[in-house]
C-alpha cells in the first residue's frame, strides 16, 4: 500500500488461479475491496500471456473499454476484452521495436487515439489502430519495470504528489514498477526524466497497478491487500 497525499493503492495478482484447477486463458474478475475472484466461462483467448491492461473511457460510445497486451509468442497483439463475456478481440498487432516483451499498458492523458505502453527498459506510446510504437523514454536505470498506471484525481486530472515536480502531474501522474529497486517510478512527461517513490514495497514482483482515491473507495479506506 502507498497512501499519496488522499490516494490509496491496490496491488492485483495475477496468479491469482495458480494450481486451483481452474482454466488458463480466460478472463478473472477480482473484487479489489474483498478479494473475490470470478472466472469467465469462455473459450481460452486466441492471443496469449496478457502482459498489460488498462481501462480507457470511449465517449463515442459512452462506455469504458478494457484493453490488454497479449504477448502472443513474440507477435504482441493488442486486443481488448468484453466485460459482460469475457471474450477477447483483436484491435491491432504491435510494432516489436524496443528491444524486449511489453509489460504495461496504460491511459494516455491528452491523446485519445493512443495508450502508453512500456518495457523493462523502455517508455512509449502505442497507436490504437495502427499498433504503432513511438518510444518517449528510457528508464534502463530503473528496470526492470513490470506494470504502468495513469493516476488522476478526483474533479481533474492533476494530482499532487509530495517530492515530485507539480509540473509533472497536470495531467495525472503516470507511474511504474521496478523490480530491480523494488519502487515506484514516475514518469516526467515533457522529458526522458523519472522520479524514485518509496513505498512499502519489499522484494515483489509487481505485475499491476490499480489506483482508487478515498472518496472513490465505498467503505472509507482500503486497510489491506486484498488479493493477499
Amino acid at each position: 500500500m502507498c497512501p499519496l497525499g488522499r490516494t490509496k493503492v491496490s496491488i492485483p495478482r495475477r496468479r491469482v488461479k495458480d494450481d486451483t484447477g481452474g482454466p488458463k486463458n480466460v478472463l478473472c474478475k477480482i473484487d479489489g475491496l474483498t478479494g473475490d475472484a470470478y472466472m469467465y466461462p469462455t473459450a481460452p483467448f486466441p492471443y496469449r500471456a496478457i502482459r498489460g491492461m488498462t481501462t480507457v473511457w470511449d465517449t463515442d460510445l459512452g462506455d469504458w473499454i478494457m484493453y490488454g497486451i497479449a504477448h502472443n509468442n513474440g507477435d504482441p497483439k493488442l486486443v481488448a476484452f468484453d466485460p459482460a463475456t469475457g471474450a477477447q478481440a483483436l484491435i491491432s498487432t504491435i510494432e516489436y521495436t524496443l528491444g524486449s516483451a511489453y509489460e504495461g499498458l496504460a491511459t494516455h492523458p491528452t491523446d485519445p487515439d493512443k495508450l502508453y505502453i512500456m518495457t523493462g527498459w523502455k517508455l512509449a506510446e502505442v497507436d490504437i489502430a495502427s499498433g504503432a510504437v513511438n518510444e518517449i523514454a528510457d528508464h534502463s536505470a530503473w528496470a526492470r519495470t513490470e506494470a504502468l498506471e495513469l493516476m488522476v484525481g478526483d474533479s481533474s486530472p492533476a494530482i499532487t504528489i509530495p517530492g515530485v515536480d507539480p509540473n509533472w502531474t497536470q495531467q495525472g501522474a503516470l507511474f511504474g514498477f521496478s523490480d530491480t529497486l523494488d519502487m515506484m517510478l514516475i514518469y516526467d512527461p515533457g522529458g526522458s526524466n523519472f522520479a524514485t517513490y518509496t513505498c512499502s514495497f519489499v522484494s515483489r514482483d509487481c505485475e499491476g497497478l490499480v489506483f482508487m482515491t478515498r472518496s472513490q473507495d465505498p467503505y472509507g479506506s482500503i486497510a489491506v491487500e486484498p488479493c493477499d
